[in-house]
């Protein structure tokens, strides 16, 4: 990209140089893209294994035989390399440690940084304090975090369109120069020489990337309110 950049905006590699912190903050985006997806995946495989936990805790079994329960039943759907299913096992040994249920849960939050866990970490501790009936408290719970988990897929859905529109917009002002200069070089030639031209595009590019930026702000904002 900063090859392109470097191309596009001033036909010349020393620009590589001061262009060179893109690469640092290339990374850094795609990083954090990452960490977004899995999170997003993380919760798709907790509301599953939620759902297995309130089925064995209804057929009888015990909080500690029923994390093993969930974490099977995880593991049949995504695998042994499951994000969840880890994390599902790890949750069975600290409550057979006689961890607390609630700290357990806890503890997963704050590894995950999911609020749906730690939700249910605190429904965890508002039944175990009031008494309450953990199968049924625990299935209305599971019930709302699917319906918001599931709110969540279709705001996504819907926002993917006007993700992609904001992409191609970005790129049509490149695409565009790109055009005109292997269309007809002579035609921007000025741009590209002495001080004059340099500042010119150095605005431009500049203005560029600030567009680019509020673009994709708008989006992402708007995908994180709907959230």
């Amino acid at each position: 990209m900063a090859a392109g950049i470097a191309w596009l905006f001033y036909r010349s590699a020393w620009a590589l140089l001061p262009l060179s912190p893109l690469v640092a903050l290339s990374l850094m985006a795609g990083r954090n893209q990452r960490r977004e997806e899995r999170r997003r995946q993380l919760a798709v495989q907790f509301r599953e294994g939620l759902t297995a936990l309130c089925a064995a805790l209804s057929a009888g079994y015990s909080v500690e035989n029923a994390t093993a329960e969930a974490a099977r039943e995880l593991r049949s759907m995504y695998g042994e390399e499951g994000l969840m299913v880890r994390e599902m096992e790890l949750l069975g040994r600290k409550i057979r440690m006689n961890c607390p249920v609630e700290k357990a849960f806890g503890e997963l939050a704050e590894r995950s940084g999911l609020e749906d866990i730690r939700q249910l970490a605190d429904v965890f501790a508002i039944a175990k304090r009031s008494g309450g009936d953990l199968v049924k408290i625990l299935g209305k719970t599971a019930g709302t975090l699917r319906t918001r988990s599931q709110l969540r897929e279709e705001i996504l859905t819907l926002m993917a369109g006007k993700r992609l529109e904001q992409r191609i917009m970005s790129v049509m002002p490149a695409a565009v120069l790109l055009y005109v200069n292997l269309g007809n070089p002579g035609f921007t030639d000025p741009l590209y020489q002495g001080i004059g031209g340099r500042c010119i595009m150095s605005v431009c590019l500049v203005v560029y990337g600030l567009a680019v930026r509020w673009g994709s702000r708008i989006v992402n904002g708007a995908l994180q309110e709907g959230i």
